[in-house]
């Protein structure tokens, strides 16, 4: 559920299993394990992982006054993969299938994981 606090976005840009992916991270997504009501649940984060490769071209992305933004043409895009303003308005990025899992059901089934922290988004 979307948090009633409000924190910037943050992404990071990898290859994942031969492809190139750009992962953007909603860090103030709240946690319906953490409280019993909404309003007092913990923040744990989300995302969302996308190819950044549009039209044969492979956009790069920044943070900018809190907003997601290819350097290619300057539009921002939303956490939903699309282009909400600029030249690439109304275009979106293919989705990449990924799932948002609590780590202590993941690591009950997958124990040799990688764990990767708010360090690999450079919080």
């Amino acid at each position: 559920m979307p948090s009633r606090r409000s924190s910037l976005s943050r992404l990071s840009t990898t290859r994942w299993g031969g492809q190139d992916i750009v992962i953007f991270l909603t860090p103030d997504t709240d946690s319906e394990f953490n409280a019993f009501n909404s309003t007092e649940a913990g923040a744990i984060g989300s995302t969302a992982v996308y190819d950044p490769n549009l039209n044969d071209q492979k956009l790069t992305f920044k943070i900018e006054s809190g907003n997601i933004v290819d350097e290619q043409t300057g539009s921002i895009w939303n956490m939903f993969r699309e282009a909400a303003t600029g030249e690439l308005e109304g275009d979106r990025l293919a989705a990449v299938v990924h799932a948002n899992q609590k780590w202590f059901a993941w690591s009950a089934f997958f124990p040799d994981s990688e764990l990767r922290t708010a360090d690999f988004f450079g919080s």
